[in-house]
């Protein structure tokens, strides 16, 4: 059997196989690593202690979807855990978030292909918490919580979910019955403005990609889809 050549055409040295062997750990250490350490590993809670419980809490979640929370911790301990970490002042919406936005980022610009942008709003429903102070109106007003404006990017054409491009948790306000169309459209925190920023967002993410990628011409169409309150066009990037 002839000896193989390395990619110049040459034989292999011993340097070139503990290259391409390095190479191979390397790819190995990524595919091995858990979700949680993937897209939450480089998450800066201000104490490396934090980031790691942050990956056990979303390993646990992968494992376990369904449920309730005790039922995805798995114990009174973990359960525990995961309730002093989320009571830890730099523990934060966005940091927790931060890694994920940048790993999905990161998947767009090297997409060979368009991806869509999904917009669409979960409400949180945490009526019955009435220790919480911070809670907006949700539903038809008679229930109290959060809504979590989501922006998924998705491709099409392999059916597969890429990440979150951006997610803002949007506290209604409580308002008069009587509250005229023009007194809505007037007020700074309506909940309209929320697709707005998305949009915006979704914009600047874009031309960012662009810029990155400024000597290619390959198009990648990245059309916005929601389902009310936003004008839809399509958001072509080039890179």
């Amino acid at each position: 059997m002839s000896p193989r050549l390395s990619r110049s055409g040459r034989s292999p040295t011993v340097s070139d196989r503990k290259t391409e062997a390095g190479q191979e750990c390397s790819a190995a250490r990524v595919e091995a690593r858990t979700f949680g350490e993937l897209h939450f590993g480089d998450a800066d809670l201000g104490d490396v202690r934090r980031t790691k419980r942050l990956i056990r809490i979303a390993d646990a979640i992968m494992r376990h979807p369904g449920g309730s929370l005790p039922e995805k911790m798995g114990s009174p301990g973990e359960l525990e855990a995961m309730y002093h970490l989320m009571k830890c002042r730099e523990v934060t919406h966005a940091r927790m978030l931060a890694p994920h936005l940048a790993l999905t980022r990161k998947k767009i610009a090297e997409h060979d292909g368009f991806v869509l942008a999904i917009h669409d709003t979960t409400e949180l429903d945490f009526t019955t918490r009435e220790s919480l102070a911070d809670r907006g109106q949700i539903g038809n007003g008679s229930h109290q919580g959060w809504l979590c404006h989501n922006t998924l990017i998705v491709d099409p054409v392999q059916r597969e979910v890429i990440g979150l491009g951006n997610q803002i948790l949007h506290c209604r306000p409580i308002t008069q019955k009587k509250e005229t169309v023009a007194e809505k459209r007037n007020r700074e925190d309506r909940e309209s403005l929320l697709w707005m920023m998305k949009k915006l967002l979704m914009s600047v993410i874009a031309l960012l990609i662009r810029l990155s990628f400024w000597n290619t011409k390959l198009p990648v169409g990245a059309p916005l889809l929601c389902d009310r309150l936003m004008i839809v066009r399509p958001l072509w990037v080039m890179r």
